[in-house]
């Protein structure tokens, strides 16, 4: 296996990513407050450089426009750096001429005249989108040896750039966002009213330390599952994805791994809960071949991980620093009494009956909201 989903999960994995960006859309749509940085390189700088640089790290893409689109889909972390070449004078003249008041202001004719990177990154995100964005910053910073001009609330102006700067920044301009979220459903100060304003928009809302636990734990799977590689330990390590229990009468945001009919799987204490995919029922003489004739389709299960552990055949492994549980056998190797078990009555065909999936950036810090109210 070498750790690779199953065929049900990346299935299962399309589909999230098809709804997070159909989402995002939607949450575009309805706010478009955002987080405006440049960066500005103090040594010759251009559009070749800019595009070497991007194409050579991990999660960009170069879009047709000239942006580098970054997108972290273990994390759904995403923001974007644009190459702003330099106005050529009849571009000056020209913005002049809309506004005279630009002929007496230096400071503005000297940004004009200089080659910049623009960054951007929406706001009302969780902050864990900032603290994965100040890296890629830092780092381009170093690379074209940038000063900045941050002109937010709070923010670092002009002069050299700095991860608590940039935090600083962030975090009271992605705070103002969500004054304006909240400003706009009546009655949301209850945690109640909140989580149902924000459900109507395809978010939740959960505590800034979970969010942060789901966060660190997906931005290093790619580096654990080298490791296991590695050391030839055959184990899937999956992404921690959030969601709501359809089959629950308890509305509170889960956090749930995939598990697979044929994947060896980690299931890691960020995630409260597991999608079971059991493997189809055949019958006849090549069933155990898997050529005989299929008697029923694979069934989904959303199980509590206290409850899977408790029930499968669960051992434990130390790997950086931590103690984890895995299964050793895939989620379709039992017999139909262990699913009757973990499942007490509730399987579905389609996993979306069960789990409302909601994208990394849809889901709110509670803390930030309670900051708001004092």
């Amino acid at each position: 296996m070498n750790g690779r989903p199953t065929k049900a999960s990346v299935l299962f994995s399309r589909a999230r990513l098809l709804a997070e960006r159909q989402a995002r859309r939607r949450r575009k749509e309805w706010h478009p407050l955002s987080y405006d940085l440049y960066l500005f390189p103090r040594k010759a700088f251009s559009r070749t450089e800019f595009e070497r640089y991007f194409s050579g790290r991990r999660h960009y893409t170069l879009e047709s426009d000239g942006d580098a689109s970054y997108e972290n889909r273990a994390t759904g972390v995403y923001f974007a750096f644009s190459f702003s070449p330099a106005a050529s004078p009849e571009e000056i003249a020209a913005e002049i001429a809309d506004d005279p008041d630009l002929a007496s202001d230096k400071e503005w004719l000297a940004q004009r005249q200089r080659v910049s990177i623009f960054f951007n990154m929406n706001y009302v995100r969780p902050h864990v989108f900032g603290v994965e964005a100040a890296e890629e910053i830092a780092a381009v910073v170093k690379e074209f040896s940038c000063d900045v001009q941050d002109d937010q609330l709070d923010g670092m102006g002009k002069g050299p750039f700095t991860r608590e700067g940039f935090a600083r920044s962030w975090n009271a301009g992605n705070r103002f966002g969500y004054k304006v979220f909240q400003s706009r459903v009546p009655g949301a100060d209850a945690p109640q009213q909140l989580q149902q304003a924000a459900e109507a928009q395809g978010m939740l809302v959960a505590p800034s330390q979970r969010i942060a636990d789901v966060w660190r734990w997906n931005f290093g799977i790619d580096e654990l599952q080298d490791s296991l590689n590695t050391k030839g330990i055959d184990v899937f390590v999956p992404r921690v994805m959030w969601g709501r229990s359809l089959t629950s009468v308890d509305e509170s945001p889960i956090t749930f791994v995939v598990w697979g009919p044929d994947v060896a799987t980690i299931f890691p204490p960020e995630a409260s809960h597991a999608l079971v995919g059991s493997r189809p029922v055949t019958t006849g003489m090549l069933s155990r071949l898997r050529f005989g004739r299929r008697k029923s389709d694979q069934q989904f299960l959303l199980v509590a991980r206290e409850r899977l552990i408790a029930m499968a055949p669960v051992e434990h492994i130390s790997v950086g620093g931590r103690k984890l549980a895995f299964c050793a056998r895939g989620g379709g190797s039992f017999d139909p009494a262990f699913y009757s078990g973990l499942s007490r009555g509730t399987s579905a065909a389609d996993p979306k009956s069960l789990v409302s999936m909601v994208a990394p950036d849809g889901v709110l810090d509670a803390d930030i909201f309670e900051t708001l109210q004092q």
